[in-house]
């Protein structure tokens, strides 16, 4: 019932064609995502002649972590099959995910890896700890991933997690498998360490991942951007390419809301936008106007939880 998408087409009567496209996966605590997160981002990325696909996913407790990640996953397939239809470049894809869609988009992309290379799966054997069905696509079709925000260690981030009323337990339970918790199966950063520990096993897997570029507010109390940095630094003993970028004054939810708002200094789409048209310069101020007078922000972002 989730496995649907938004679509952001540019604003215009002539049908899009060969469109560079970003396929978005939203965050919301793996509770209260939703696809429609995705529609300022969608918005704005449009405009600069981005074809922008919002995925949809099943929340907790309609879903656990297996499921979630079955959804990104088939829609990610989805989108790798049919974007051509709707005026995109299969060729041209970006992948980004925010927050907990960091989190699940960054282990589909991995979880894809493992299967399209290893010839067993990573413990021998042809079922994935996470029991993730066949994948429909590879990663050597992603020309990118953009990680903004993203939770890539939830072994160590568990206690700051329930320190900021993601309560342990609960946790615990979304990050659970056939009732076996799995914090450390579900970390992208504990799974990219398994391929610095065996290079030799891993680097194939290594070989076909896209570029990653992470995104992050030093102002971040959700999901300090420190862990952001730990994880670029592993990927890259990992062997992969790697560029941070971390923002003075931005919090967890400034890239995705409040910016967008404000219609300017919206230095997600900007990132995301180097990323997948790196010739084209930037037109994201001109091209947007102010939705929200600054007191409102101002007063959104003092009883926001994120």
């Amino acid at each position: 019932p989730r496995n649907r998408c938004d679509l952001s087409l540019p604003p215009g009567s002539d049908p899009p064609r060969n469109l560079p496209v970003a396929i978005f996966v939203t965050g919301g605590a793996w509770i209260i995502g939703y696809k429609a997160w995705g529609c300022l981002f969608g918005k704005v990325l449009s405009k600069e002649g981005v074809l922008v696909v919002s995925l949809d996913y099943r929340n907790f407790p309609q879903g656990r972590i297996q499921e979630m990640l079955e959804d990104v996953d088939v829609g990610i397939g989805w989108v790798l099959r049919n974007i051509h239809k709707h005026g995109g470049d299969p060729n041209n894809v970006c992948l980004v995910g925010q927050s907990a869609g960091a989190h699940l988009s960054s282990l589909a992309l991995l979880e894809c890896a493992e299967r399209c290379v290893l010839p067993r799966g990573r413990n021998g054997s042809k079922a994935s700890p996470l029991g993730s069905p066949p994948t429909g696509w590879s990663p050597t079709q992603i020309k990118a991933f953009v990680g903004v925000s993203g939770a890539y260690d939830m072994l160590r981030l568990s206690d700051h997690l329930n320190d900021r009323g993601l309560h342990l337990s609960l946790l615990n339970s979304i990050m659970s498998i056939n009732g076996r918790t799995c914090l450390e199966d579900i970390s992208p950063a504990s799974r990219v360490f398994t391929y610095v520990e065996d290079p030799a096993k891993y680097k194939s897997v290594v070989d076909c991942l896209p570029p990653v570029t992470l995104l992050h507010g030093k102002d971040d109390d959700s999901i300090p951007y420190e862990h952001a940095e730990e994880f670029g630094h592993v990927l890259e003993r990992a062997g992969v390419e790697v560029d941070r970028v971390f923002h003075d004054g931005e919090t967890h939810t400034t890239p995705l809301i409040e910016n967008p708002m404000r219609g300017h200094g919206d230095r997600l789409s900007e990132g995301v936008l180097s990323v997948i048209k790196p010739e084209q310069v930037s037109n994201v101020d001109k091209n947007n106007r102010r939705m929200v007078p600054e007191p409102l922000i101002k007063l959104a972002l003092r009883v926001s939880p994120f």
